[in-house]
């Protein structure tokens, strides 16, 4: 007859935490016993349970991890070890999101007692704290990828994340800029310091990244093409790189004339700066810079230079002056209520229009919309974007088209008549 002991044993490790203890045998490898513990939370008779499913494995003679690591551990380890296939960006955000959302205690929690429960409960908690839905679901799939390494490395038998329900996110609406307001946009950015680059982005549906990140050798003036090789990435300490474009691999796009006329002209101003400065300007050979060569921030081009033209294009669309008062002829009071005012049309204006929800990637998703719109096949779309696949061009923009699915019954219809002619003789 078998020992007790070598049925395990159940201990109580405070209210609804109950610590199972299992005997594995002997090592001869490691030369010692083997054990494993699990920590269960919930009632006795979950523990009695949980005791019952790793005796039922043990006795038939599945492998049962029973490595020491704690979560907090892990992820280290795998940061060190295991994360040289992620960019550098991508990387840093899995830290920052584990830094910020995923608290010491639970880092503390050993692989083998990370329970789902445990961490549905966490995930609840960061929703109840008005943690949006996104971030939430970032964290799940940056750990869900995590613990399935420590599964094939054999820490874990298997993922507790396959159990747990991260909160469902709601898809973004895009605002996109239509044919009129594309129009408009493209004669309000005319003059202005970056007006090459919206042009540009609106033209071509580059992600800002690329865009940032082109040289002055993808550019073929002739062929009026644009080789997109590389994008900017951002990291910590203002550090930044170029790295392969999203799906690694480069594509060419056309380039209509204005965009072209824009990119020349900026070139122009671009070598009056560098032969100014000398030595000084920092010559990386990028199309898009600073006055004195360095890399553009895309935060700063948003907040700085994009918001106000796009609260300058909400206020002519709502038939509105969209340039703040002068003080010319006031006085300090009445200056600063013309402002005051002035500051309430433009969020009436942006609201109304919809467009205090556009953000530069948008102009990207506009770009495709208009392309669409004007009747482009999507696989000449779906290339110009540089998606991995045709479906993610359709499932995407398809939405901003209405009328496409009408439109294409209409052609058909065209083509093949009504249905309703003579049949054929001798059919």
């Amino acid at each position: 007859m078998a020992r007790g002991r070598s049925r395990g044993s159940i201990e109580a490790r405070g209210p609804g935490k109950w610590m199972v203890r299992l005997s594995l045998g002997f090592d001869p490898t490691a030369g010692k016993y083997r054990r494993l513990n699990k920590l269960v939370v919930g009632t006795r008779a979950d523990a009695e349970r949980e005791r019952t499913r790793l005796l039922g494995k043990r006795d038939s003679g599945v492998g049962m991890p029973t490595t020491r690591l704690t979560l907090g551990q892990w992820l280290d380890e795998y940061a060190a070890t295991w994360s040289g296939h992620l960019g550098p960006r991508t990387r840093e955000q899995a830290e920052q999101t584990f830094n910020l959302y995923l608290p010491g205690l639970l880092r503390g929690v050993r692989l083998a007692n990370l329970a789902p429960r445990l961490i549905q409960d966490h995930y609840n908690g960061l929703i109840d704290s008005g943690l949006s839905p996104t971030t939430v679901s970032i964290l799940h799939r940056n750990l869900r990828s995590r613990l399935n390494k420590a599964v094939q490395l054999g820490h874990l038998a298997i993922n507790p994340l396959t159990a747990v329900k991260p909160p469902k996110v709601t898809r973004r609406e895009y605002r996109v800029l239509n044919l009129a307001e594309s129009q408009l946009f493209l004669q309000l950015v005319a003059g202005t310091r970056f007006a090459p680059l919206w042009v540009l982005l609106l033209h071509t549906g580059l992600r800002p990244e690329e865009a940032l990140g082109l040289k002055w050798e993808d550019l073929d003036v002739d062929g009026q093409t644009l080789r997109v090789r590389r994008a900017l990435v951002r990291l910590r300490g203002g550090k930044w790189e170029l790295r392969e474009t999203k799906t690694a691999r480069g594509r060419s796009i056309g380039l209509a004339a204005g965009a072209l006329r824009a990119i020349q002209r900026h070139k122009a101003k671009q070598a009056a700066f560098k032969l100014a400065l000398g030595e000084d300007y920092a010559a990386h050979g990028l199309v898009f810079t600073t006055e004195d060569g360095k890399p553009l921030d895309w935060r700063t081009l948003a907040s700085r230079y994009f918001r106000p033209l796009i609260t300058r294009l909400a206020l002519q669309l709502d038939g509105k002056a969209d340039r703040a008062p002068s003080k010319r002829g006031l006085t300090l009071a009445e200056y600063r209520d013309a402002l005051q005012a002035f500051k309430g049309q433009q969020t009436a204006a942006l609201t109304r229009s919809g467009l205090d929800r556009l953000r530069p990637y948008d102009l990207r998703h506009g770009a495709a919309s208009l392309m669409l719109q004007a009747g482009e096949h999507p696989k000449i779309v779906s290339e110009q974007l540089g998606h991995a696949s045709i479906t993610l061009t359709l499932n995407t923009y398809s939405h901003l088209v209405p009328g496409m699915l009408e439109r294409a019954a209409e052609r058909m219809g065209a083509m093949l008549g009504d249905g309703e002619g003579e049949a054929i003789a001798g059919g």
